[in-house]
């Protein structure tokens, strides 16, 4: 029940939505292509037509927690490719659950003496259970569940909090089998569905995390125990069979389908290994087979079997991914046309005006970021977009905005973005190696253009900067203030000359939010930023330990971290206490102190990609004959493999590692990157001390402002440390 409480957890529909097109009709033909191998092969060796459909069905479907682990552990669970993978299992996901729900009245008629007289009203009668309970679990669950999580929440109390949640994934699940007819298994998926629409749902999936591990070992144990292993030495044929069924058969739909729906062979090769294995649903569905009297024990057998074997080479697969497409692109002529061929999105339209291709901009990536960028364009310059998901390009042509679908490190791509006659390349994601990919080729067919790149920290900023790449900007917030000033700009400086090819659009001035913008080279440098344009706190932050307000309990004379500093090795700690107390200012001051470079990332938005891309800039560092200090915001919000990730940096010394948390780092970090760390407790600020940094702030930047004690006062209790 608890390990189909995590996959509800997981279901996320708008991960479906976002891919609809290609994994609705893929999943759906491709479990009805297993589906009949499985039913071919059991019906040739002579088992019941309701056996061999129940054996087909389990071998279609494979493990959406499976796939999510294997694609974060290579860092592609955001990219195109991961999101098509992970659309397609959802889609699975939810045929499995009709498949649940419809299989028992069936099974009746499918079994020797069962009449068929009341087939369609039992059918019909279990429909509208099944409706009823979906219906509770959209309407009142998605408005009840969130809020309870947020009451809960709201005392403060872990214990209680990890109470209610198991509580909700039993209660639904016992209330969905007592009142609906409906299995603990599918009661307790909804649960996690409706718990995912809670902005504490990744909290929830947290604190729930041992409780499901266990019941997860448990729940594999059990299954274990039903697996009888002479079934390896009895029928090692039909287990490879079964094996080939899952890894060969599976895995060629997918691709074929892939390809028919003109995506490249790498998503092909991607999807068809997500699917070259079969898990949780599968044993539900065996499971239920046996207990219905349709599937043989043997049959149950067979598909845990496949099973072990399925997952245990799904790595292997994966890895294979890249020398497989390389070996078979050399060797096979069909190959290199399929990569070649025409695809109606990789190009733009020939109705597309040709006005709108003199001085647009040419915005890479339309996520989060670069939606945003879009919207603070669109109104004021000609734009057009490379993006690689294919749905989003569609949806962008259906709303006359110029886009193609590609990978725009690929030259092919910023090509047919007429990149030759563009004023400005806007890159809103995607790793360093990718983003200098795409520069080099922007220069080389239009050396005039003007090239805006995102970075995800100050110092990846930094790198960028010293690359020579473009004018770097740093946050979302930033990015869209620098649409904001491209679209002002051409207003403000049409009657200016312009540089060949330079659209007015460009010439942006300086902004607040990028006092470091590095300019085009050849291009005058820009003004810096008024100080007091920055914000209060940035102003007001310390610029070495004597200036730090607080704390006095480890920065004092003689205290462990003032001692720290003043060793001459830094170390690795963990600073644990409340919002706002200065954990991220003494990281910063640590790297200042011993000349590191500071690396920030923020645990809330980044993942295993986020932290290659850290790691990659420590390498770089490191040649150049520099340290780093690696800080990561709210590590709590790392899950177990996340912070398994960042283990072998800090233990090789790439990395000095600084976490910051408020939660107990005892519960909620790793033991081993909890042993190679020293936890220091931060704690709130007293009013006293409230009030220093009031008179610091009057004294250094707010001089015209005079406030009396009373304000004071009420500054410092709304503060609350």
């Amino acid at each position: 029940m608890l390990p189909m409480f995590g996959v509800g957890l997981h279901f996320a529909m708008k991960d479906l939505l976002a891919v609809k097109r290609i994994a609705v009709p893929g999943a759906i033909v491709q479990i009805a292509v297993a589906a009949a191998l499985g039913f071919g092969l059991s019906n040739w060796w002579g088992w019941s037509l309701g056996g061999a459909l129940v054996f087909g069905l389990a071998l279609s479907v494979a493990s959406t927690v499976v796939l999510l682990r294997a694609l974060e552990a290579r860092g592609q669970l955001e990219t195109a490719n991961g999101s098509i993978a992970v659309g397609w299992l959802v889609a699975e996901d939810l045929v499995m659950v009709l498949v649940l729900v419809l299989l028992p009245p069936p099974a009746e008629l499918l079994l020797e003496g069962k009449s068929e007289a009341n087939l369609l009203g039992t059918v019909g009668w279990t429909l509208a259970k099944v409706a009823a309970f979906i219906v509770l679990m959209l309407v009142v669950g998605r408005r009840v569940f969130p809020r309870l999580l947020f009451a809960v929440a709201g005392t403060g109390s872990r214990e209680l909090f990890t109470l209610c949640v198991v509580a909700v994934a039993v209660g639904v699940a016992y209330g969905s089998a007592a009142l609906f007819d409906v299995s603990f298994a599918l009661g307790a998926f909804f649960a996690g569905m409706m718990m995912r629409e809670s902005e504490y749902s990744y909290r929830a999936a947290d604190e729930s995390l041992p409780l499901r591990d266990a019941f997860s070992v448990l729940f594999f144990v059990s299954v274990g125990m039903l697996f009888d292993p002479q079934v390896l030495l009895d029928e090692p044929l039909k287990v490879l069979a079964v094996v080939a069924i899952i890894v060969v058969g599976k895995t060629l739909a997918a691709i074929a389908l892939v390809l028919a729906f003109r995506y490249p062979l790498n998503t092909a090769l991607t999807v068809g290994a997500s699917l070259a294995q079969i898990g949780e649903f599968s044993f539900i569905l065996a499971g239920l087979g046996v207990a219905e009297g349709l599937l043989p024990k043997e049959g149950q057998s067979l598909i845990l079997a496949g099973a072990l074997i399925s997952i245990a080479l799904n790595s292997v697969l994966f890895t294979a991914i890249e020398p497989v497409k390389a070996w078979v692109l050399r060797r096979s002529s069909w190959a290199r046309r399929m990569e070649q061929r025409d695809d109606p999105l990789a190009e733009l339209p020939m109705s597309t005006d040709q006005a709108k291709l003199e001085g647009q901009v040419v915005l890479v990536g339309y996520g989060r970021v670069g939606k945003q960028i879009a919207d603070g364009l669109l109104a004021e310059v000609h734009l057009v977009v490379a993006e690689q998901q294919r749905e989003l390009v569609e949806s962008l042509r259906e709303r006359q905005i110029a886009a193609v679908s590609g990978d725009a490190s690929d030259p092919a791509v910023l090509i047919q973005a007429h990149i030759a006659r563009a004023a400005l390349l806007v890159i809103s994601g995607g790793d360093s190696l990718q983003a200098r990919q795409m520069v080099e080729t922007a220069h080389q067919l239009n050396p005039s253009i003007r090239v805006l790149l995102r970075a995800y920290s100050e110092d990846e900023a930094a790198l960028l900067r010293q690359a020579g790449l473009g004018e770097v900007f740093v946050a979302e917030q930033c990015l869209r203030h620098a649409s904001d000033r491209a679209s002002a700009g051409r207003h403000g400086q049409r009657g200016q000359a312009a540089a060949p090819r330079q659209s007015p659009a460009c010439r942006m001035p300086t902004s607040p939010c990028f006092p470091e913008m590095a300019p085009r080279p050849g291009a005058a440098p820009a003004a810096s930023a008024p100080a007091s344009h920055r914000p209060l706190a940035e102003r007001l932050r310390p610029a070495s330990l004597d200036e730090v307000i607080g704390q006095s309990h480890l920065i004092g004379p003689g205290r462990p971290l003032r001692l720290a500093f003043e060793s001459g090795k830094p170390h690795s700690m963990i600073l644990w206490g409340p919002p706002g107390v200065g954990k991220t200012t003494l990281a910063r001051l640590t790297a200042e102190a011993f000349g590191y470079k500071f690396i920030a990332l923020s645990a809330v938005f980044s993942g295993v990609k986020e932290i290659r891309a850290s790691m990659e800039q420590a390498e770089h560092n490191q040649a150049l004959g520099k340290k780093t200090i690696l800080f990561v915001d709210e590590i709590h919000r790392f899950n177990k493999s996340q912070q398994d990730g960042l283990l072998p940096f800090v233990e090789s010394g790439l990395v000095t590692f600084v976490g910051a948390t408020t939660e107990n780092p005892s519960f909620e970090v790793n033991s081993a990157l909890l042993s190679r760390a020293q936890v220091y407790v931060l704690q709130a600020l007293s009013d006293a001390e409230l009030g220093l940094l009031v008179q610091r702030a009057q004294e250094l930047v707010l001089t015209e402002l005079r406030l009396d004690e009373a304000a004071i006062n009420t500054l410092v209790g709304y503060a609350d440390g």
